[in-house]
């Protein structure tokens, strides 16, 4: 019996029973850890820390009250563990990398994952007010309230975190508690981000008449395609989810290019950048074009799962297809960036640096991602230029955009919805249509629940950007999932084996000579 449990994968347990039972996640508020989306952080002000720590005690004493008369409420004890981080922190800013190296990353290990707070506590809301007291004015009792305040500060974690990466702090007032305690401005963030899911109802892509096509789809394909869709795909469920996140990717790479790192979703204007993703063939990145890129290229059938590389080749192939402004760089199937290979791309034969879109193809692990990696995956999100990661779940793939100590954001695909129409005048598209390509919906996991398989994307958009990150890659904690050389072996064994036949056929006619 023992033997059986033991056998049970933890994992795969969570995963059937948030089939049935997936609650919100909520931000533990009392130990305010940041959290990161694409490279900005955000983090509740001192205030609702305070407020927090003291809301126990507030709760206590006006239990009944008509909220008319409050007593003061009593100091976070030293054991409280806001009043604990700081020790760590002097630790870990001795701990430093060198100076090179200090610009940036918080280290994700360093402390716990969040805890879940699904209690909810009415008093959070409310910042409690101490009584009127007749010798406030008087100077003992300012002195008393100056070294009280002095105390409160000094117990209160820091506003911002060590970090080896550069991060816009946001400080945001008391959480809304139907918001699970979130940062109001890191949910806009999120919700701002384009969202791609499985779609149907989309023009039919024809199956494959290559014999082998068959094998190469899952059982449950095979079943599809033998009793229903016989004749092609119009709906990506079961076998897009890649694909999507691929989109995921690709389209908030443009959206960061057309509408600024800033924009939010309040302000419209996404209508052409979804245009170009709709489902349907006109549109250069539908899943149509996708598909039709990996049979020709990457020998992938229609109705069969993409892996992270073909995913990659997929975004290249189309990219420099349709974007003269944009370049895309791809690792293929490791984690080398060569400077040399890099620079040519990125400048072409003008000698002008575009935008360039790395997509390194990675594999971090067999069953699960090596501990070794944790630090320097999560960090990965934290850099300035990250536009996310594609893959991370055996053959189900999601889209991790954030991060809040060892927990990582996503996106998930797995959503059937009515495919996304193409519109020739992008004006047109309905709020019911733009409002399928975002979410408010916040999900979380582990990384150690992560499948070691992924796609991890950086924009870099000038010779600045790219020599910020060829530091920020190198002095992550842990270690690194991201490898910058200056040379690519491969051109420089060319050239050298072009420098050794040269020189043999000068020994040659020197020996002819003789």
């Amino acid at each position: 019996m023992d033997q059986a449990f033991n056998a049970i994968d933890p994992g795969r347990l969570r995963n059937v029973v948030q089939m049935f039972w997936d609650p919100l996640p909520s931000n533990d508020t009392t130990r305010n850890l940041p959290t990161w989306v694409l490279g900005k952080s955000y983090k509740l002000g001192p205030r609702a820390i305070t407020t927090t720590t003291t809301t126990t005690t507030a709760t206590t004493t006006i239990s009944g009250s008509d909220g008319s008369s409050r007593s003061t409420p009593k100091p976070p004890e030293k054991a409280q563990e806001p009043q604990q981080q700081q020790p760590l922190l002097e630790d870990r800013q001795h701990a430093q990398p060198p100076a090179e190296s200090t610009t940036g990353h918080h280290n994700p290990s360093s402390q716990e994952p969040p805890k879940v707070d699904t209690s909810k506590n009415d008093a959070s809301d409310v910042e409690p007010t101490p009584p009127p007291s007749t010798t406030a004015s008087t100077p003992a009792a300012t002195a008393s309230t100056a070294a009280q305040n002095t105390q409160q500060q000094t117990d209160t974690p820091p506003e911002s975190v060590t970090s080896s990466f550069d991060s816009t702090l946001a400080y945001e007032e008391i959480p809304n508690c139907e918001n699970g305690g979130w940062p109001p401005a890191f949910l806009e963030d999120l919700e701002s981000r384009i969202w791609m899911t499985y779609r149907s109802d989309f023009e039919l892509i024809p199956k494959s008449q290559d014999p082998d096509a068959t094998k190469a789809l899952s059982f449950t394909m095979r079943l599809k395609t033998q009793f229903s869709d016989q004749l092609g795909f119009s709906s990506d469920t079961g076998w897009g989810c890649m694909i999507r996140t691929g989109q995921c990717l690709l389209a908030n790479t443009k959206l960061f290019l057309t509408m600024g790192r800033d924009w939010r979703r309040s302000q419209g204007g996404e209508g052409p950048l979804l245009s170009q993703f709709a489902d349907d063939p006109r549109a250069p990145y539908s899943i149509h074009n996708f598909v039709r890129h990996g049979s020709v290229s990457c020998g992938k059938y229609p109705g069969e799962w993409f892996g992270p590389s073909a995913t990659a080749r997929c975004i290249q192939a189309l990219a420099n297809a349709h974007e003269p402004d944009l370049r895309v760089y791809s690792t293929g199937d490791g984690p080398d960036v060569y400077a040399d290979t890099f620079m040519k791309m990125a400048k072409g034969e003008n000698g002008e640096f575009h935008p360039t879109l790395i997509l390194v193809s990675t594999r971090l692990g067999i069953d699960k991602i090596t501990p070794v990696y944790w630090e320097a995956l999560i960090a990965a999100l934290q850099m300035k230029q990250s536009v996310g990661i594609a893959g991370g779940r055996p053959s189900s793939s999601l889209y991790f955009l954030g991060a809040q100590g060892q927990n990582l954001f996503y996106l998930d695909p797995h959503f059937t919805r009515v495919r996304l129409p193409y519109r020739d005048h992008p004006e047109e598209y309905t709020e019911e249509d733009i409002e399928s390509c975002h979410t408010r919906r916040l999900r979380r996991i582990h990384v150690r629940d992560l499948d070691p398989s992924m796609l991890i994307g950086f924009l870099i958009r000038d010779e600045v950007d790219w020599e910020d990150w060829r530091k920020a890659v190198k002095h992550v904690q842990g270690k690194q999932v991201i490898n910058v050389a200056d040379y690519d072996p491969l051109v420089m064994g060319e050239g050298a084996i072009a420098d050794v036949e040269t020189l043999s056929d000068d020994e040659d006619t020197i020996l002819d000579e003789e």
